[in-house]
């Protein structure tokens, strides 16, 4: 991750309006991890698109795919099938060395929620 000035976290809301404008920014891909490591559904799709596309960061396949995994265990039908796409870009290694990240990223939100509680 690149480091930034510390300033005030964005919506995921914002971060959202912001993707949707095509834009195409280093420090967006940090600020949809912060979201998304808290298990935020809608970061954790903008990080799958994010690095499906490249925007801001190399495209990577298997990290889209594991964020896109993540946000479809809640349900979310558009992750889903970005996820169909992604997976058809991909060879059977790289879904499951996708899956394993996808097991460890959960992992780091389970911990994370529960350092928030404490």
């Amino acid at each position: 991750m690149t480091r930034r000035k510390k300033t005030a976290l964005r919506s995921t809301d914002q971060l959202m309006r912001e993707l949707v404008m095509l834009k195409n920014d280093p420090a967006l891909v940090d600020e949809f991890y912060l979201h998304a490591i808290q298990g935020i559904a809608d970061a954790q799709y903008g990080l799958g698109l994010i690095y499906a596309e490249g925007r801001g960061t190399e495209e990577d396949l298997v990290k889209s795919f594991a964020w896109l995994t993540l946000c479809s265990i809640g349900g979310d039908e558009d992750a889903k099938m970005l996820r169909q796409v992604v997976a058809e870009r991909m060879s059977e290694q790289d879904v499951q060395a996708s899956l394993a990240y996808a097991d460890e990223l959960k992992q780091t939100i389970a911990d994370n929620k529960v350092i928030l509680l404490k």
